[in-house]
C-alpha cells in the first residue's frame, strides 16, 4: 500500500482546534535496496545498487568491505546510485561464486548502515548493450517517447521491462508494457518506450514517477539483465503559508504546484477569531477567502492574517524557538491591538522568566510601548548557551478598549541564548585516523576565534545495557596534552579501549566560554607514513628525475633525505611539494652509472620515523616517449581539463594510464580512463586529460592534493606526470535571523577574488531585509554577488516580520571621503544594529557622534538598539605624520567600487594605469580632465590602480570592483 499520513484534531475546552500528522513511512532509516547483485566475469563491468535516504540532505560517509573501508577512488555516488567500481571488483572476485558483503554507512546516524552482497558469476555470455544507456527528461514537458539502439550480443528478445522509482522511503516497481521494437539489422534493434500522455498520468498516477532518479531493468531470453538511466528534471515552485497566530485557524493549499497551475487557497477560522486578509510577500493584500490565482515562476510566500477581539501576539523579539539569541537582548511583543495590563491576580506581575532549570530570571521593568507593543527588560546578561521561556498568563494583558477582554489562552516564548559577535572556538578536522598496529597520537588544530581556555575534554559513548550516554573526561597531561595550536590525544588513551578496525571515538573539546565542539577519531588496522611506489626504476637510455607520494601520517614533514649516511641537499638533490617527492636526475645520474646498481634512500620524518626509498638502474636500449610539460601545478583552478604533448619516439601508442593519489587512509593506484589522444604529426600527439569525470562527491573540501599520472606506453618506460593542485580558499557561513525566518545557503570555500552569489528564501510572515557581513550590514540586494576578500566570513541574511516597525540609519563622514562607512540601511524596530568606519590612507578615526553632535563611542564599531530613525557621523582626522604632505596625497574611493572611482588631487597627477592583479595593462588615462573614472568596461575582480605624479614619485593602489 502506498505511504499515507494519518490526521488528527484535538479539540481544547477554551474553543480552539489543533490539527496535526504523523508520517507513516516504511523505515525510519536510510537503505540500501537491492540485497544481492551479481558481477558477471564473462563480461566485467561496474555493479550499482539503488540507495534510499531518509532525509534529503543525508548522504553516504564511507563504504566497508568485509568490514574494512574502502578508498573513495573505489566506489562512486551519483545521486540515488552508489557504484561499486569495476577496477575494485576485478581484484577481489576472481572465481565463480566468490562474494563480498558491501556495508554503507550513512553521514546523519554512524549506526545506521545497510549492507548488500556481491557475488560472482561466470555463464559465458555476453548480454545485450545500450546506445544510449541514461537519458534527462524535462518533467515539465515530458517526451512522448525515447528511444535506444540495442546490440544483442548473445540474447535474442526482451523478456520483460521492470521500472523503479523511489517515493520518499519506499522503491515502487511496476512492469513497464508500453515499448517497440524496432529491427535494424541481424544484430541490433531499437527500443522505443512509450511515455504515458497527460491523460494517461491522470489514470495511471504516473506523477509520482518523475522522480530524480529513475532507472528500468531490461530482462533477457539469454544472459543478464541490463539497466536504463532516468534522469527526470522537474520544475515545481512551492506555495508556503503561515499564520499570524496558530490558535486563530487553519488553511488548505500550501503544496507544490506547476507553473501555470491553478491554485486555490483558503483560511479557516477558530471559534473567537475571523478571518482578515492574505498578505503576499511584497505587499499584496487580498481579502477574498477562498481565492485562486495562477501559479508564477517562483515560490510564493502567504500571510494568513486573523484577527479577533481579544488580544494575542502577532510578532515577538526575539521570536519563538530562536537558538542564538544575544545575552543582552531586551523583549518586545507586539499584539494585535491596543493593550492595558490587566487587572486580575497581579497583572504584569505575574510575568515571568524561566531558565532550563525551572529558575526564575529577575525582571527588571515591564511597560507598553506605542500602545501595542508590551516590553519586558530583564536582568541581563543573560546566560550564555542556555535555554528560557518568557511565560505570560492571559489573565496579564488585557484590551485597552474592553478590560473584560484577557488574552485566550497564556502566551509562551521559548528561545536560547547564543555567543552574538563572540567566536566560539573549534577542533579541526572533525575526524583523524588511529592505527591499532601503528600506535601513535592523534593531533587536531585548535582554533581559538576569541575563547582563551579548553577547560576539558571527554569522550562519550552509548551504554547499551543501562540505555544511557556515558561521558569519560580525560586527564590533561596524561590522557591529552595542549601545546599552544594543537590538542594531541595520547595514545595511552586511545589504546586503553578494546577497540577494533571500523570503531570510532566520539570527542568533545568544551571552551571556556562555554561552548563546545564534536571531534571523531576513527579506528583503523594500521595509520603509518607511506611511501609509495617505495621502488623505482632509472633507465639509463632515459635518464629523467624520479617520483614517488608520500602519505603523512603521524608526521608533517621531512627532516632529511640520506644516501650512505650523507644528506641530498633539497632543492639541487631532491624537492618536496605538498606530498609529491621528487629525486632529481642531476643526483641520480652521479650514483646510478651501470646496468643494475641500486640506491636506498633513507627518508627521515619529522617524527623520527624513517622510510626507504630504493631505485634501481635498468638499461631499456630504446627511447621512451615524453611529455611537456613535465608538471603540471593548479592554483585555485580546478579546469575541466588539461592538454599535455607527447613525443612518441620509440613508443607507438598509451596502453593505460594508472591515478596514484592519497585517500584518508593509504596510497592508492586505480586505473583512469578519461582521456583522450589526438594526433598532432607523425611524430607528437596531444594528450588531454579531463578532471570533472573524477570530482568528488563529497562535499570535503580539499585545500591542497598531489597526484601522479602514470602514462604507460607499449614500448619503453611510462612517462610520470605530477600534478599539484592547490585552493587557498577561505570559509564562508551563512546563517539567518531569525533562524525560523527563512533560509539561505552557500556551501563550503571560496579563493580571494572569486565572484560569490548568495540568495536567501523568507518563510511567511517574514521578508528579506539585508546581509550583515561579521555582524556589519553590506547590502539589501536578493540575490547577491560580492567578490570574495582575504579572510573567513560569517555572513547573516536577516529577515523582518510582516507587522515590523522599520527605521532608518544614515551616515556621514567628516572630513567627507576621509574613510568608508558601513551599516547604512534599513533596520526593524529593536534591531541591534552594528555600524563600522574604516579610515582612508591619510586620515585616522576619532570618533562616532549623535544628530545633537554628543559623543557615543571612540570604537570604529559601534553598536546600538534601534527605536526610531538614527543619524551619526564619523569624525576623522588627518594622520600628524603626514600633515604635511596631504595635499599632494591621492586618494582613491570608494573601495571597494561599482561603476565609478573618483580620485582626489588629479593636478598632482601625471598618468594613471589601471592592470590586472598580475600586472596586465587594461587601461591608461593621461590628463585627466575630472576626478572620475569610469570603469564599466572592467569584469568584478581585484586590480591595481598605478599613479605616476608630477614629483616624480608613483603611488600604487589595490581596489576591487564589486
Amino acid at each position: 500500500m502506498p505511504i499515507q499520513n494519518l490526521s488528527f484534531k484535538a479539540s481544547f475546552d477554551n474553543g480552539v482546534d489543533v490539527y496535526f500528522e504523523i508520517e507513516v513511512t516504511y523505515t525510519l532509516y536510510s537503505y540500501i535496496y537491492d540485497e544481492n547483485k551479481n558481477y558477471n566475469l564473462s563480461q566485467a563491468e561496474d555493479v550499482f545498487v539503488y540507495t534510499v535516504f531518509k532525509e534529503e540532505w543525508e548522504y553516504i560517509s564511507h563504504v566497508k568491505v568485509d568490514g574494512n573501508a574502502i578508498s573513495e577512488f573505489e566506489y562512486e555516488i551519483d545521486g540515488a546510485y552508489l557504484i561499486i567500481k569495476n577496477s575494485y571488483l576485478a581484484n577481489v572476485l576472481n572465481n565463480a561464486g566468490d562474494d563480498i558483503d558491501v556495508e554503507v554507512i550513512f553521514n546523519l546516524d554512524f549506526d545506521n548502515s545497510d549492507s548488500f552482497t556481491i557475488t560472482a558469476i561466470e555463464n559465458g555470455l555476453t548480454k545485450p548493450s545500450f546506445n544510449p544507456n541514461s537519458f534527462t527528461i524535462n518533467g515539465n514537458d515530458m517526451p512522448e517517447y525515447i528511444e535506444t539502439t540495442i546490440t544483442w550480443n548473445d540474447a535474442n528478445s526482451i523478456e520483460n521491462i521492470n521500472l523503479y522509482r523511489i517515493e520518499k522511503t519506499y522503491v515502487y516497481e511496476d512492469e513497464w508494457l508500453d515499448y517497440e521494437i524496432i529491427p535494424i539489422d541481424a544484430n541490433t534493434a531499437t527500443l522505443k518506450l512509450n511515455i504515458p500522455t497527460e491523460d494517461d498520468k491522470a489514470k495511471n498516477s504516473s506523477k509520482d514517477i518523475t522522480t530524480f532518479n529513475v532507472f528500468m531493468k531490461v530482462n533477457f531470453d539469454l544472459g543478464e539483465p541490463n539497466y536504463l538511466f532516468i534522469n527526470i528534471l522537474e520544475e515545481f515552485f512551492y506555495v508556503n503559508i503561515a499564520v499570524n497566530n496558530s490558535e486563530a485557524g487553519w488553511y488548505n493549499g500550501a503544496d507544490e504546484y506547476f507553473v501555470g497551475e491553478q491554485v486555490n487557497i483558503e483560511a479557516i477560522s477558530n471559534s473567537n477569531y475571523f478571518f482578515e486578509k492574505w498578505v503576499f510577500e511584497g505587499g499584496n493584500i487580498v481579502s477574498d477567502n477562498p481565492f485562486t490565482f495562477t501559479m508564477p515562476a517562483n515560490d510564493v510566500n502567504i500571510y494568513a492574517v486573523f484577527n479577533s477581539d481579544y488580544p494575542f501576539v502577532i510578532n515577538s523579539t526575539p521570536v519563538s524557538w530562536n537558538y542564538n539569541e544575544d545575552p543582552n537582548t531586551n523583549f518586545y511583543i507586539k499584539f494585535n491591538q491596543n493593550i492595558a495590563e490587566g487587572n486580575l491576580n497581579n497583572g504584569f506581575g505575574d510575568i515571568n522568566l524561566i531558565n532550563d532549570y525551572d529558575e526564575e530570571h529577575l525582571i527588571n521593568n515591564i511597560y507598553i510601548l506605542n500602545e501595542d507593543m508590551l516590553v519586558i527588560e530583564p536582568d541581563l546578561p543573560l546566560e550564555f548557551d542556555a535555554y528560557y521561556t518568557l511565560n505570560i498568563p492571559k489573565e496579564s494583558i488585557v484590551s485597552a478598549d474592553n478590560t473584560d477582554l484577557t488574552m485566550l489562552s497564556d502566551y509562551y516564548l521559548p528561545f536560547a541564548t547564543g555567543y552574538g559577535n563572540f567566536q566560539t572556538g573549534e577542533i579541526s578536522p572533525y575526524q583523524k585516523y588511529y592505527g591499532i598496529s601503528t600506535v601513535n597520537d592523534v593531533d587536531f588544530n585548535i582554533i581559538w576565534g576569541d575563547e582563551t581556555e579548553i577547560t576539558k575534554v571527554l569522550y562519550y559513548y552509548w551504554d547499551y545495557v543501562n540505555n544511557a550516554w556515558v561521558d569519560i573526561i580525560l586527564s590533561e597531561g596524561t590522557d591529552y596534552v595542549i601545546n599552544e595550536n594543537i590538542l594531541t590525544i595520547k595514545s595511552s588513551f586511545i589504546s586503553s579501549f578494546n577497540l577494533e578496525d571500523g570503531d570510532h571515538l566520539n570527542m568533545e573539546c568544551h571552551f571556556g566560554s562555554g561552548y563546545y565542539d564534536y571531534f571523531i577519531i576513527e579506528i583503523i588496522d594500521s595509520y603509518d607514513n607511506l611511501i609509495s611506489p617505495e621502488n623505482v626504476n632509472y633507465d639509463l637510455s632515459n635518464p629523467n628525475d624520479i617520483y614517488t607520494l608520500i602519505m603523512f601520517a603521524n608526521a608533517e614533514a621531512i627532516s632529511s633525505i640520506s644516501y650512505n649516511s650523507t644528506n641530498l641537499i633539497e632543492n639541487t638533490d631532491f624537492s618536496l611539494i605538498q606530498n609529491i617527492l621528487n629525486i632529481k636526475n642531476s643526483f641520480l645520474s652521479q650514483h646510478l652509472i651501470n646496468l643494475g646498481d641500486e640506491i636506498e634512500l633513507i627518508i627521515t620524518l619529522n617524527n623520527n620515523s624513517s622510510l626507504t626509498l630504493t631505485i634501481t638502474a635498468i638499461e631499456s636500449g630504446i627511447i621512451s616517449a615524453t611529455i611537456n610539460p613535465q608538471f603540471i601545478e593548479l592554483i585555485n583552478e580546478m579546469p575541466d581539463y588539461f592538454d599535455i604533448v607527447i613525443t612518441w619516439n620509440d613508443a607507438n601508442n598509451v596502453t593505460a594510464i594508472l591515478l596514484h593519489g592519497l585517500s584518508d587512509i593509504e596510497i592508492v593506484s586505480i586505473p583512469f580512463s578519461y582521456y583522450e589522444i589526438t594526433n598532432i604529426d607523425s611524430e607528437t600527439s596531444m594528450l588531454r586529460i579531463f578532471l570533472d569525470a573524477k570530482k568528488s562527491t563529497s562535499s570535503k573540501y580539499i585545500e591542497e592534493a598531489s597526484v601522479l599520472f602514470e602514462i604507460i606506453f607499449d614500448i619503453g618506460s611510462p612517462a610520470i606526470l605530477p600534478v599539484h593542485i592547490m585552493l587557498e580558499a577561505y570559509n564562508i557561513e551563512v546563517s539567518t535571523y531569525p533562524n525560523s525566518a527563512g533560509w539561505a545557503w552557500y556551501e563550503g570555500y571560496a579563493a580571494e577574488g572569486e565572484t560569490i552569489s548568495i540568495i536567501a528564501e523568507a518563510n511567511a510572515p517574514y521578508q528579506f531585509a539585508y546581509w550583515t557581513f561579521d555582524n556589519i550590514m553590506v547590502s539589501t540586494e536578493n540575490p547577491y554577488e560580492f567578490i570574495m576578500p582575504d579572510h573567513d566570513l560569517n555572513i547573516t541574511a536577516h529577515f523582518i516580520h510582516y507587522e515590523d516597525e522599520i527605521f532608518t540609519v544614515s551616515l556621514n563622514s567628516n572630513p567627507a571621503n576621509a574613510g568608508v562607512l558601513q551599516g547604512i540601511g534599513e533596520y526593524p524596530l529593536a534591531t541591534n544594529v552594528s555600524i563600522k568606519a574604516t579610515a582612508n590612507s591619510g586620515y585616522e578615526f576619532i570618533n562616532w557622534t549623535n544628530e545633537e553632535d554628543e559623543i557615543v563611542s571612540t570604537n570604529t564599531i559601534y553598536n546600538f538598539s534601534i527605536f526610531e530613525d538614527k543619524s551619526f557621523t564619523a569624525n576623522f582626522d588627518i594622520v600628524e605624520n603626514i600633515k604635511s604632505n596631504i595635499v599632494n596625497e591621492i586618494n582613491i574611493y570608494p573601495n571597494p567600487f561599482n561603476e565609478v572611482l573618483y580620485i582626489s588631487n588629479i593636478e598632482n597627477i601625471n598618468k594613471i594605469t589601471i592592470t590586472s592583479i598580475t600586472g596586465q595593462i587594461i587601461s591608461e588615462f593621461v590628463n585627466l580632465e575630472n576626478n572620475e573614472i569610469n570603469t564599466s568596461m572592467l569584469p568584478r575582480g581585484f586590480y591595481l590602480v598605478i599613479f605616476d605624479k608630477t614629483d616624480g614619485s608613483r603611488q600604487v593602489n589595490k581596489v576591487t570592483k564589486q
